[in-house]
């Protein structure tokens, strides 16, 4: 009898009748999607993936069997991290699973992490943030190959100790390699620079205009106080140390910020959802040009440089152009620049099949133009279809990953 039959009901004639499984997933009166792992990992122990930390979600497995809990919330609130426990226990009674393998974020400082490490008497295998939204969309497409990951998040805790969130990866089940990132740079105030956007601003209007950024935050940002604007931007002249990263959300948060349409936010995709918003409304977008950006290539990595975009973009909210038109230029760049580093990487990774993840692909009018812009490139688009494309996703992946390695032998 398979996870989802045992969730549904204990008795076999109502399982009949209620179960049904699809290669999308099923929803169960639970409020849980049940999965299927690809053929080639439907055997091997059974895992329990923690998931992030924010939107988090767990999943166990069970065979073939994946099933991807309802969304609990983000685990640094007491009640939510009450609900992650308690559905852990629920899932593990009601499969009658004691899971072998526990999966989890590579981020020590993970509450999701820090709370799986407490199993005892199971194998653990840490799983990179951005390897997991890959991975789960790979699920819910039936996908066992190589394939070339874009995924456009918030933040997640790179393999190298920065912030990634701009990320090329190729992927299998089992691995994954890093091909490409939005250029990094520096987070003012860490944690308090995703919930302040104009921080983020700030840090690549620097990039742009050097030491006349103080002034041009003035001028974007009325609404923050001064003494704010003052401290950043010193801290900036004085290069003093933070967290460094490539977050595509920031990006957008920060272009949003410059061009008036929000300063305040909870790092959630706001920033690309507003945009986007406003793209889908624009007029005439066929006569509007892209902003202009750079992509510089080592041959072993590539890095879209954005700094040209974040200049042009800023001196169009200095002129006062409207809001709609800064976000059609926008958005333009955001798929053109994705266009030409998926075809600059295809003859490196050696597929022609894309996956599109991560928390900004819930934007529809993004995922639209991505993808229509890369199946004129003649590229497969593996996009998600069940799976959620933000965190919420995340633990499927991590299941995923993780019975790929203990497959072939790997993991801790």
């Amino acid at each position: 009898m398979g996870i989802g039959a045992a969730l549904v009901t204990k008795k076999k004639t109502r399982i009949r009748r209620k179960t049904r499984r699809t290669a999308a997933g099923a929803r169960t009166p639970a409020g849980s999607t049940l999965f299927h792992l690809p053929r080639s990992l439907d055997t091997g122990p059974d895992i329990l993936a923690v998931g992030s930390e924010a939107d988090n979600a767990v999943c166990l497995t069970r065979g073939a069997d994946a099933f991807l809990s309802r969304r609990i919330g983000n685990l640094k609130d007491a009640q939510s991290f009450d609900a992650f426990r308690l559905e852990i226990e629920r899932l593990k009674r009601l499969a009658r699973v004691e899971p072998a393998v526990v999966a989890h974020d590579m981020n020590p400082d993970c509450l999701a992490a820090k709370y799986a490490r407490e199993f005892e008497s199971v194998q653990f295998v840490p799983v990179q943030h951005h390897f997991a939204h890959v991975a789960s969309c790979m699920v819910d497409c039936g996908e066992t190959g190589r394939v070339l990951g874009v995924v456009y998040d918030e933040s997640g805790y790179g393999d190298d100790g920065t912030i990634w969130g701009a990320e090329f990866l190729l992927a299998t089940p089992a691995g994954y390699e890093r091909l490409g990132h939005l250029r990094q740079l520096r987070w003012p105030g860490g944690e308090r620079a995703a919930r302040n956007p104009w921080r983020i601003a700030m840090t690549f209007i620097h990039l742009a205009y050097g030491y006349h950024t103080r002034e041009i935050a003035g001028e974007l940002f009325k609404a923050v106080p001064a003494e704010k604007l003052d401290m950043v931007s010193e801290m900036l002249e004085k290069g003093l140390h933070f967290p460094f990263g490539s977050s595509m959300g920031a990006f957008f948060d920060a272009v949003a910020a410059s061009a008036g349409i929000r300063l305040d936010g909870d790092g959630r995709g706001l920033g690309a959802a507003a945009l986007g918003s406003l793209a889908a409304e624009g007029d005439d977008q066929a006569a509007v040009k892209r902003y202009p950006y750079d992509i510089l290539d080592s041959g072993s990595l590539l890095v879209v440089d954005p700094v040209r975009t974040i200049y042009d973009a800023v001196e169009n909210a200095l002129a006062g152009r409207p809001p709609e038109e800064v976000a059609v230029r926008f958005l333009k760049t955001v798929v053109a620049f994705t266009r030409d580093a998926c075809v600059r990487l295809r003859e490196r990774a050696r597929t022609n099949k894309v996956v599109l993840t991560g928390e900004l692909f819930r934007s529809r009018y993004l995922l639209e133009q991505v993808s229509r812009a890369l199946r004129g490139e003649g590229f497969k688009l593996l996009t998600h279809a069940a799976a959620p494309p933000d965190e919420t996703g995340i633990s499927l992946g991590q299941a995923c990953v993780a019975r790929a390695l203990r497959t072939a032998g790997k993991g801790n």
